[in-house]
Order: C-alpha cells, then sequence, then structure tokens
C-alpha cells in the first residue's frame, strides 16, 4: 500500500486519540489508542476483519499508530499536568484571597461591634467564667466608678469586677440590683445576662434618672393628693372618656360615700334630682366635645341637705391637643348666693325706701309750695295767710325730723354716736314724752292713754334719746291709726328691766314683716298706712338707740288693721343719792337789742336768716362769704355772728379762727350755724372758737333764745 494514501487514514484514527488526550489525559489517551490500534488492525490491515497481522511491514505499521497514539497522549498528559498546576496555583491564589476578605469582613464586624460596645448608651461587659473581664465600655465604667486608665492598669479588671455578685456566670437573670462604688454612692441598676460556654455577656443600665423620676413624681403624686385632700373645693378627675375614676378626700367627707360607691355612678345620685338628668346630659356633651364644662347645681352632704356648688371641670391635653384626662372641682357658692339674694333684696328694699323717701319728701314740698303761693297772693292778716304760715310750719318740722332722723341712722350705723349717760327716772320721763305728744296725737283725732307706775323707775340712760326712742314709737303709732283709734303708752317693770308698751289700734304689721320692721328700708303696706307707704326711719333708729343703751325691742300684732304693739326693754338701774335736780332758772334774759352778723353764702338761706334776727327785733348785717364778713365786722362790730361752716375760699373755722385772732373781735359771740351737725363737726367748731352749735335748718325759737341770752 503506498505510504502516502495511507497516511490520511491513520490521521482519522488519531483524532479520536487525541480529543481523548486532550480531555481526559493520559489513560482515556491509551484507552483510545489501544481502542483506535485494534479497529486499524481489523479494518485495514490484511487479512481484513480480523486482528491477525500477517505481514512484517503491517506490523510495523501497527506499531508506529499505537506508538504515536501513546507519544500524544503522554504529550497531552504533560500538558494536563502544568494545567493542573497552574490551576491549583490560581486557586490558592483565589482563597488566599478569599481568607484576607473573609478576614476584613470579620475585622469590619469587629470594630462595628467595639464602636457599638464603646458608645452603647448602656454598660456592656465581657467576662470569662471565672469572673475575670476582657471588655468593659465607658458606660459601665461610669456606672462602678472606674475611669479608663484605673480599669487598664489593673484596679477595674478582674478583682474588681469579680467582686460583683451579679456579674456571675451562673447568672441567668434579668433584674434590678444595686451597686456601692468605692465612695459609698449607690447606683440602681437593671442588669441581664447572656452565657455561653466560655464566658458571658452583662448588659447594664443606670436606673438613676428613672429612680429619680420615678421617685419625683411620687412626691409630686402625693403633694398632689395632699393639695387636692386639703383644698377647700371638692375635686375629681376622669379618663378621656369622662369615666370618673378619683375623687378627693373632701369630696368623700362631704357625701360620706367611699371611692368605690363614687366610681360606679354614686356621684348621681348625690345630684339633686330636679338637676340630675341636666347635669348628667351636659358634663356628657363636654366630654364627647372635649369643651370646658361649668354648671351649678345642689349637691346633697353626708347630712342629707343640699348645698349650691359652682362645678367646673377643664380637659388636659397633650402637645397634639388630645384629650388626656379630665380635672373637675366643685366650690360651695352657698353662702355666696344667700348673699346675692340678700343683696338684690336689701337693694329692691332700697329702691323701694328711695321711691317712699321721694315721696315722703314731695308731700311737704308741695304743701310748702302750695302755702308759699297763698301767702304770696292772699291778704297779711287773712285766714288762708294762717293756715298757709301753719302748714310751711309743720311741713318744715316733718322735714327736719326726716333729716334728722336719717343722719342718726347714720351715726348708729358708723358707731358715731355718743350716749351722755345720767341716773334718771324713766316714769317722769315717760309721762313727759306722753304730754309732749299729746297734742299731736289729738290733732290726728287720736285718743292717748298714758300709764306709769306711781314711783320711780331709775335706769342709766341718754335722757334725749331715750325722749327720741318713745317719741318715734308714738309718732309711728300715729301715721298708721285712722281717725278714732287708740294709743296707749305704759311703762311697766319686770325681774330688773323696765319696759315701754306703745299700742295702737291701727294698720298692723304683716306677719312676714315683723322680723324685718326695725331694718331702715323696710316700709309698710301701702293699702293700708293711710297716707301711702311710710319709710320706717323712726322704727330703726328705736332699735339702734334701744341697743347702744344694753336693751331691746321687739314689735307684734295681730294682724293686718288690728294694730300693733312695740316693746323696748331697757336694764334698770339702782337709784343714787342726790338725784332731785334743782330746777333751773336758766341766764338772765335781757332786752337789749343785739347787733348780729349773719355769715351764709346760699342768699335765700342768708335772707330768710335775716329777716328771722329783725323779726326778733334785733339789728342785722349779712355777709356772703368769709372775708367780707371780717370787713362788716371792723366796720361795724357785731354782738353775735351767726356763721355758715361750708363757706366759699374762707371756711367757717377760718373765719372763727380769724375772730379769735382779732383783738378788736375777740370777744364776740361765734355761733355755728351748719348742716354739718356731727359730733365731730362739734367738736372742730369749737376748736376753731365756735362757743354754740345749730343744725341747719335753723330752729326759730333756738335762735330767739340765743340772742335773748
Amino acid at each position: 500500500m503506498d505510504p502516502s494514501a495511507e497516511c490520511p487514514l491513520i490521521l482519522l484514527f488519531l483524532l479520536p486519540i487525541l480529543a481523548c488526550a486532550y480531555l481526559g489525559g493520559l489513560w482515556p489517551g491509551l484507552l483510545a489508542t489501544t481502542l483506535a490500534a485494534l479497529a486499524f488492525d481489523y479494518f485495514r490491515l490484511p487479512p481484513l476483519h480480523s486482528l491477525w497481522i500477517s505481514e512484517p511491514p503491517d506490523r510495523v505499521e501497527w506499531a508506529l499508530m499505537w506508538a504515536l497514539g501513546l507519544a500524544i497522549s503522554l504529550v497531552l498528559e504533560a500538558r494536563h499536568r502544568r494545567w493542573e498546576s497552574a490551576e491549583d496555583t490560581r486557586q490558592r491564589h483565589r482563597n488566599v484571597f478569599a481568607r484576607q476578605l473573609q478576614v476584613s469582613a470579620v475585622q469590619a464586624r469587629m470594630n462595628r461591634f467595639q464602636r457599638f460596645t464603646r458608645d452603647a448608651p448602656i454598660g456592656v461587659v465581657f467576662s470569662s467564667n471565672d469572673g475575670s473581664v476582657h471588655i468593659a465600655n465607658d458606660e459601665y465604667l461610669r456606672i462602678v466608678g472606674c475611669s479608663r486608665d484605673e480599669f487598664e492598669s489593673g484596679w477595674g479588671g478582674r478583682d474588681r469586677c469579680t467582686s460583683l455578685d451579679w456579674l456571675r456566670a451562673d447568672h441567668r437573670a434579668r433584674g434590678e440590683k444595686e451597686y456601692v462604688r468605692r465612695d459609698g454612692t449607690r447606683v440602681p441598676v437593671l442588669v441581664g445576662i447572656s452565657g455561653r460556654r466560655d464566658g458571658f455577656a452583662a448588659f447594664v443600665i443606670d436606673l438613676t434618672s428613672e429612680k429619680e423620676a420615678q421617685r419625683a413624681r411620687r412626691e409630686s403624686e402625693e403633694r398632689f393628693r395632699t393639695l387636692a385632700d386639703n383644698m377647700a373645693q371638692l375635686a375629681w378627675m376622669a379618663d378621656e372618656k369622662g369615666r370618673i375614676s378619683w375623687f378627693n378626700k373632701r369630696w368623700l367627707d362631704y357625701t360620706g360615700a367611699t371611692s368605690e360607691e363614687m366610681e360606679a355612678g354614686g356621684w348621681r345620685d348625690a345630684i339633686h334630682p330636679e338637676h340630675v338628668e341636666r347635669v348628667v346630659e351636659k358634663l356628657g356633651r363636654c366630654f364627647a366635645t372635649g369643651e370646658v364644662w361649668e354648671d351649678t347645681f345642689p349637691l346633697r352632704g353626708r347630712d342629707g341637705r343640699y348645698r349650691w356648688f359652682l362645678s367646673r371641670a377643664v380637659p388636659i391635653r397633650d402637645a397634639e391637643g388630645n384629650v388626656l384626662r379630665w380635672f373637675g372641682t366643685k366650690t360651695d357658692v352657698t353662702e355666696q348666693r344667700e348673699a346675692e339674694e340678700e343683696l338684690k333684696e336689701a337693694d329692691r328694699r332700697k329702691s323701694d325706701f328711695l321711691g317712699v323717701l321721694s315721696h315722703e319728701l314731695r308731700n311737704p314740698l308741695a304743701s310748702i309750695q302750695t302755702s308759699v303761693y297763698i301767702l304770696e297772693h292772699a291778704e297779711r292778716n287773712a285766714e288762708h295767710a294762717r293756715r298757709a304760715t301753719d302748714v310751711i310750719g309743720r311741713q318744715v318740722g316733718h322735714l327736719t325730723r326726716l333729716v334728722d332722723d336719717l343722719l342718726d341712722i347714720t351715726r348708729i350705723a358708723r358707731g358715731k354716736i355718743e350716749l351722755r349717760r345720767a341716773r334718771l327716772d324713766l316714769s317722769e320721763l315717760v309721762r313727759r314724752c306722753g304730754e309732749d305728744n299729746r297734742a299731736m296725737l289729738q290733732a290726728l283725732r287720736l285718743e292717748l292713754s298714758v300709764s306709769v307706775p306711781g314711783r320711780a323707775v331709775w335706769v342709766d340712760g341718754d335722757e334725749t334719746r331715750l325722749t327720741q326712742v318713745i317719741g318715734n314709737l308714738l309718732h309711728n303709732a300715729g301715721k298708721f291709726s285712722r281717725e278714732g283709734g287708740a294709743v296707749t303708752l305704759a311703762l311697766v317693770t319686770d325681774a330688773g328691766a323696765a319696759e315701754i308698751h306703745v299700742r295702737d289700734t291701727g294698720a298692723g304689721i304683716e306677719p312676714e314683716l315683723l322680723g324685718r320692721v326695725f331694718e331702715p328700708f323696710v316700709q309698710a303696706e301701702r293699702t293700708l298706712a293711710p297716707d301711702g307707704a311710710a319709710v320706717q326711719l323712726g322704727l330703726a333708729l328705736v332699735k339702734g338707740v334701744t341697743e347702744l343703751h344694753g336693751g331691746s325691742v321687739r314689735a307684734s300684732s295681730p294682724g293686718l288693721g288690728k294694730g300693733a304693739e312695740f316693746v323696748v326693754r331697757l336694764p334698770t338701774a339702782e337709784p343714787s343719792r342726790g338725784t332731785e335736780r334743782a330746777a333751773s332758772n336758766g341766764p338772765p334774759r335781757t332786752d337789749r337789742h343785739a347787733r348780729v352778723l349773719v355769715v351764709e353764702d346760699n342768699r335765700d338761706v342768708a335772707e330768710s336768716l335775716g329777716q328771722l334776727v329783725v323779726m326778733l327785733g334785733h339789728q342785722v348785717e349779712i355777709a356772703h362769704d368769709g372775708l367780707a364778713a371780717i370787713a362788716k365786722a371792723h366796720s361795724n362790730p357785731p354782738d353775735v355772728v351767726l356763721c355758715d361752716i361750708g363757706l366759699p375760699g374762707m371756711s367757717g373755722y377760718d373765719v372763727a379762727r380769724a375772730f379769735r385772732a382779732d383783738p378788736a373781735l375777740r370777744g364776740t359771740h361765734l355761733v355755728a350755724v351748719s348742716g354739718y351737725a356731727q359730733p365731730e363737726d362739734k367738736r372742730e367748731a369749737a376748736e376753731a372758737g365756735f362757743e354754740q352749735h345749730v343744725k341747719k335748718p335753723a330752729d326759730p325759737d333756738e335762735i330767739q333764745r340765743l340772742l335773748e341770752v
């Protein structure tokens, strides 16, 4: 066979050997070589289809092919070994890199853990089972009172940390402990232990702030409870839904109930039945809307009585405005409501008083005005003029008495009444007062009967004021009695006291007014008073003066239209020696005409007083201010000066001082004529130099007596 022709055929058998050796190495290459050699012998070498080689050249060819296959396998095996060696090297490099990455990752985690441990807000410590501490962060060292330098130097290491009984491997609990530092300070801590076979980790939290906050909260709650339990108001609290959960001690003391009863809804039972539905409905509406609740209603106490309370509840909110709870109080306003009612009643009585006072003032003023008109148009000696003069006199007296009563009531209310006490016979005083007022009652067509003991009844009192008391009672009886009626004045003694009884058959007193008839602003029934409603100033004055004497006064009446009786009770006194008083004939009278200087800024008052002085037979000059008075006194020295106090510019006090300082006028008799008639006014007038004091309107008889002396 031609070798050049056979060469491609051999390559065909060598290709599988090359592939197996390349892919599998030596042994796959040898197996492929053996199989290829057998196939080459069987299919290509004679005898065909037999494994026997008969010709030597064919054997050489077969051996050559097998040798080529062996060579190829060996070459590729060597190549495989070089590749594997290089791959092993690369793999080792990759493994080293991977381990370096793992180490870096572990180191990074360790660094992060160390930073976490160092910066953790809680104490962290790692210890072996024998108690030696390996790692401790700054917070742990702060808790135990150890610095980092001390820890690193060994003080805070094993010897120190193993002394902490709660840092032991056998502890697996979590709980609160207390650590005592070297300086004796105690640190409350919360300790959590995480144990392993080779040691454990402890996490320590400093509870100092929490404990202080708890203590502060307890103290605050205690202060609040103490304040709430001792405050004047009843107090309660409810949750955000309005469920009441707390009542203060004063609430429980007032209602007599327990906290459990109140929290179970007993607070509703304490509200007055007429108000409970309204109160509960309004309170529920405020709970739902978050509005402030305020209401006033009666609340029952443990004694069963109801008192009025001003109730108020406000919502307590968080920063976002959500209601956290409700706080409510109840303030007792019973006395305030009663005071308000009393003020309303007093205001009503005052309004009625002012209305009746206006009526009382207008009546005499109307009579005076009419009488003045009659005097202006009637003949001087005509009967009309005489009657008009009488009317003016009576009405001026009525006005004077009314103003005097008003002033006296004011002085009594202010405690400025000064009694001039003396031992006096009350029997004689009552008899004389009856006689003095008989003409007044007879003019009203009333019969007066007077009954006094046949012996002296001594009392220690102010004769003028007691005369005023009896006179006011008689005037009151006359005012409220109809024509043809009777008035009884009687004095009786009873167990160390004297009683003055004044009884009439007049209008009577309503039962509801008996307890208030002595109040200044109480008026009688309009329909039964003969001249309409009357201002009870006289009765108020009677009560005030009587009480100043240590006595009492009471009123009684069978009813309207059946008359009334007033009883003044005074303590009696032992008779003193020399009680007989010598009658005084008074100062000698003189018929000499006096020179009188009237000093008054009101021209009408000055002219009328000047005319009175002239009518009394004296000479008069008038000045309307202090400077003019002094000038006229120098040009024509007066014997008497009737001087007002409230003058423009230079007051009446200044005028008196000027007269007393001037040698030429020092002997002038100075009389103050003024509406300032309180005791302190009289004292100031006397200190200024006035010798006498006459209150306005001046009584003509008193002026006459002054000028006749």
